[in-house]
């Protein structure tokens, strides 16, 4: 049939039209990825341009309304490449001169469509050029890391991942403890490439590109980020309110399915020998994700793409709506949702054929690897979307405002994660811990010499955080170390507080009563008492000896503000005891008096204060009553590759950006 030219023209428009969205390639692409998810996206690539290169090369001698169905076919095959290939951007084997090329590809096939529409002529074959652009694709795949992604993004000898292969953002910033700017040097490209460069709290940071690679398929990952980030901001402001609002009330219920279908997860890889085990556990895993975070966040999409938030809905009518809104989501969905495995699993008449190695429901059966494909797709798909909400939460976070962290702090993550992550910028790795308690419980990889200092300042960070929170034992292969009590670190409080302010490294003392509380659980409380007097002598003649032989304006300032935390952690520490301790009293006279005479006289060096009878007395004390070890149960020997610098005088950075957890 030969339709008019007129009509022809208006056939082909769509294909010409100037006003289709054509995108351009971004110029960041840094984040790693392994070889077998890279293929996965890049064979769909290949395969989708195949696929629009036959369908344009179809005959066209049909009715209107058929050639009007074939274009919207074509051009759906055209959007079908592009999504294909943005998936893949911010991936470090991704090219952008061979993505323009593929995009131009495109455009041509579609304009030589437009061209075959209006002369009425059938198109030239395209399979050469599109045969060359899909070898040239396929031979990015030599870029991907034959290590693990997450480890290479984040520049570690190991992958950061516990026994339960759960990604550890604390870990990250463990490794990294006091060279955040390496660590910055990892992160921030990637948030960049993932298209979120507006984070800037590190631990979300972190987190964010941790949870896009902690996946079989990161690019799944990043697909489900995008459309998250893409879908909230387009959204009414009343609507996109109340799906926050949402899913943050569900956080720990979240939290607590995730954590068991990791355990499920594990149990499924470590039952090797045991197929049923096997496959019960991947059953159990899949059922926990779908019925939890991944109905939480297909249903917070559904609503923000429809302007209207309603309650979750159950999985059968979830699958329904969204497979009717149609669109990415939904092809994902009918891919997740197995509406036969969970109906057996709900009815309790799922089985395992042992012989077939097959699922068997109450409608057939289903192969094991479909059950694993779907909880793979799913679980990408969770780990995007909590990457893109955290990312929205973090714009609620004011980087220019100094303040303390506290458990009130908008924009972000939850107090549990926070506390992990202090002790592993405190060079502590977290192994366990039990917070949602009145007495929490830490368990961490070791304790030294030197981390005696960093443990107590974690313990202060968290008990800002766990308020209700009692006690705190921090323990080393399940036993006690340091144990405190949060009266105790209120006490500890100021004397941080005022040390954080005036110096950049934090002297021993200015935990005194915290460590008082520690030891008094395992020495006898006298014997506290002068251990805790002694470390504060030794603080203050520290702050002597370590001061040069003469004295310019800073170091009489800095030699101030040592004594004033020695002060200030005395007086906290004697308001704890029941009767008055004459150790603690001298060396709080003794440390005031020595700061007023740095303070109103000037002097010019150490060689004077020498000279004063309170630096003679405080000698002697060090003398009588210590040396003492820092803390009972940790020797008192320094490791070589763990000199710690004397404090100095703090600076006060212009931002707070990549500064905050």
């Amino acid at each position: 049939m030969l339709l008019p030219e007129s009509a022809r023209q208006r056939l082909a428009e769509p294909l010409r039209d100037p006003r289709r969205f054509w995108p351009q390639v971004k110029t960041s692409h840094t984040v790693p990825i392994e070889q077998w998810p890279w293929r996965q996206h890049s064979d769909a690539l290949t395969g989708a341009l195949d696929g629009l290169a036959e369908k344009t090369t179809e005959q066209l001698d049909r009715s209107y309304v058929a050639v009007q169905e074939w274009v919207e076919q074509v051009l759906n095959a055209g959007q079908l490449v592009l999504s294909h290939l943005l998936a893949m951007e911010p991936f470090v084997p991704f090219d952008g001169a061979e993505a323009s090329a593929i995009i131009s590809l495109v455009k041509e096939l579609l304009h030589n469509a437009a061209d075959a529409i209006e002369q009425n002529t059938r198109m030239g074959s395209f399979r050469e050029p599109v045969h060359e652009a899909a070898t040239r694709w396929a031979e990015l795949e030599r870029k991907c890391e034959s290590d693990s992604a997450i480890q290479v993004a984040f520049g570690m000898d190991l992958p950061p991942h516990d026994d339960y292969g759960e990604f550890r953002a604390d870990w990250v910033l463990q490794h990294y403890a006091y060279r955040s700017a390496e660590l910055l040097a990892h992160v921030v490209p990637h948030l960049v490439s993932l298209g979120v460069p507006h984070v800037d709290d590190v631990l979300a940071g972190v987190s964010i590109v941790g949870w896009v690679l902690d996946c079989d398929d990161p690019v799944g990952a990043y697909v489900a980020m995008d459309m998250f980030l893409n879908r909230y901001f387009s959204a009414d402001p009343n609507t996109a309110r109340q799906v926050r609002a949402h899913l943050e009330k569900s956080e720990s219920a979240l939290r607590r399915t995730a954590h068991t279908t990791r355990r499920s997860r594990a149990a499924a890889f470590a039952a090797s020998d045991d197929t049923e085990a096997r496959a019960l556990a991947l059953v159990d895993m899949y059922k926990r994700v779908i019925e939890g975070p991944f109905r939480q966040f297909s249903w917070a999409l559904h609503c923000l793409r429809n302007n209207k938030w309603e309650p979750t809905v159950t999985l059968g009518p979830l699958r329904d709506r969204l497979v009717a809104d149609g669109g990415d989501l939904a092809t994902m969905v009918r891919q997740i949702v197995l509406p036969d495995l969970r109906n057996s699993e709900t009815h309790e008449t799922l089985t395992w054929d042992g012989f077939a190695e097959e699922f068997v429901t109450e409608s057939g059966r289903i192969p094991p690897i479909r059950v694993a494909g779907a909880a793979s797709l799913a679980e990408a798909f969770v780990r995007g979307c909590e990457a893109a909400f955290l990312a929205v939460r973090t714009l609620d976070t004011r980087p220019d405002e100094i303040s303390l962290p506290s458990v009130d702090e908008r924009g972000r993550l939850a107090s549990w994660r926070r506390v992990h992550a202090f002790f592993g910028t405190n060079r502590l790795r977290v192994t366990e811990a039990q917070l949602n308690t009145q007495h929490a419980k830490i368990g961490v990889e070791q304790l030294r010499y030197t981390d005696i200092n960093p443990c107590f300042q974690a313990l202060l960070l968290a008990h800002r955080l766990l308020p209700q929170t009692e006690s705190f034992s921090v323990r080393v292969a399940g036993m006690p170390i340091i144990e405190v009590s949060a009266v105790a670190l209120d006490a500890t409080m100021p004397a941080w507080e005022y040390a954080i302010s005036a110096v950049d490294q934090m002297p021993l003392a200015a935990f005194l009563p915290a460590n008082l509380d520690a030891r008094s659980r395992i020495e006898p409380i006298d014997v506290a008492i002068r251990s805790v007097a002694w470390i504060a002598v030794d603080d203050v003649l520290s702050a002597l000896d370590g001061s040069p032989e003469d004295w310019n304006d800073d170091e009489r300032i800095l030699l101030a503000a040592r004594l004033r935390i020695v002060e200030i952690a005395v007086e906290q520490t004697t308001r704890q005891l029941a009767a008055p301790s004459i150790r603690l009293a001298s060396v709080l006279a003794s440390a005031a008096n020595l700061r007023q005479w740095v303070v109103d006289m000037a002097p010019v060096g150490s060689s004077v204060a020498e000279r004063l009878l309170v630096v003679a007395q405080l000698r002697t004390q060090w003398t009588r009553w210590g040396p003492v070890p820092r803390h009972p149960l940790i020797p008192d020997e320094p490791a070589p590759d763990r000199a710690e610098p004397p404090p100095g005088l703090a600076n006060s950075p212009d931002t707070f950006r990549y500064r905050t957890l």
